[in-house]
């Protein structure tokens, strides 16, 4: 039989990263913002999936728990070893890897809970993560925001277009949301078979271009709790309206840009998606407050080392900052 995960605290704020060890820095600047912007008066119970991280890099990520802040890493080797991984897509030279998969395990890990948040590792927290645990999601599988960036790709991309079309065949695309920042209704998704239908339906698309997204996207269809759309602003979006300018009218009408320019203006949370990071590419929105965090984590030596002292010339100021 496989692992579930006990609470840490009797009133708490369940949150779920997954991880590996190679990103265990990046996993850390995400730490550092959630905490910054936590709730005293709250308990988190922060858990991260993971199968190979170091003895080293648990201790220094288990040295920030607090008070209010309990720390764990869940082994998924127990899981994976029940299935065969090669039935987890990940494309050909592909960016991503198993560990996205991981997701799909979250409503057995957590079945002695309610509601768990899940966090991807590349994002940072400018509000308390707390605030979406009051959000009533009745008949939901999960509460999530709409991705903006993915209509406006679809719209000059003809292989996402055809793909879209013939093979996800969601109802409605502007509906498909970003998987980055998840809350899942753990009770309504074990009463009808959440897991299982995930394994089927990748099992009916073989090949989804956006991974485990996809297949969330398709198994959640009209099971979805929208939420603000500050609480997951991909970075990906300005960086595709610079490349066409156009496209944000192209693909919206009036009163959703002026929305969608809201959430650009005051995200509460930074979500960098896509491959052009802030940690090695200063000109992507927001990259000073992600490094305002790095300098709060506890591996702000490996990113000074790695980012800042190999490339001074370009990351003077910051240099100076992190000195002074």
């Amino acid at each position: 039989m496989v692992t579930e995960l006990e609470a840490k605290f009797s009133q708490k704020i369940a949150i779920c990263f997954a991880c590996d060890d190679k990103y265990v820095p990046y996993f850390s600047v995400a730490l550092a913002s959630l905490q910054a912007n936590s709730d005293n008066n709250k308990n988190y119970d922060i858990i991260i999936l993971s199968e190979d991280i170091s003895e080293e890099n648990k201790t220094n990520i288990l040295s920030c728990e607090k008070t209010n802040f309990k720390i764990r890493f869940f082994n998924m080797k127990e899981y994976l070893n029940t299935f065969d991984t090669k039935v987890f897509y990940i494309g050909n030279g592909s960016r991503y890897t198993v560990h996205t998969y991981y997701r799909f395990f979250i409503t057995d890990i957590f079945r002695n809970y309610n509601k768990v948040i899940y966090l991807d590792s590349d994002l940072i927290l400018l509000d308390d993560i707390s605030k979406l645990y009051d959000i009533d999601m009745t008949n939901n599988y999960v509460a999530a925001t709409k991705d903006i960036y993915l209509p406006m790709f679809v719209k000059i991309n003809p292989k996402f277009y055809r793909y879209h079309k013939n093979v996800l065949k969601l109802s409605e695309l502007r509906n498909y949301f970003q998987a980055g920042v998840l809350m899942f209704n753990i009770p309504y998704c074990s009463e009808n078979n959440f897991k299982n239908k995930l394994f089927d339906t990748l099992s009916e698309i073989k090949t989804p271009l956006i991974v485990d997204q996809d297949i969330l996207n398709k198994v959640c269809e009209h099971k979805v709790k929208y939420i603000d759309g500050k609480w997951n602003f991909d970075t990906n979006v300005t960086l595709l309206c610079k490349y066409n300018k156009k496209l944000l009218k192209l693909t919206y009408k009036r009163e959703d840009i002026s929305l969608i320019k809201e959430i650009m203006k005051k995200p509460k949370i930074i979500h960098f998606a896509g491959p052009v990071k802030p940690w090695n590419d200063f000109r992507v929105i927001y990259a000073f407050k992600y490094w305002k965090y790095i300098f709060k984590s506890k591996y702000k030596k490996f990113f000074v080392d790695k980012y800042i002292n190999q490339e001074r010339k370009k990351f003077k100021l910051l240099s100076y900052l992190y000195q002074n």
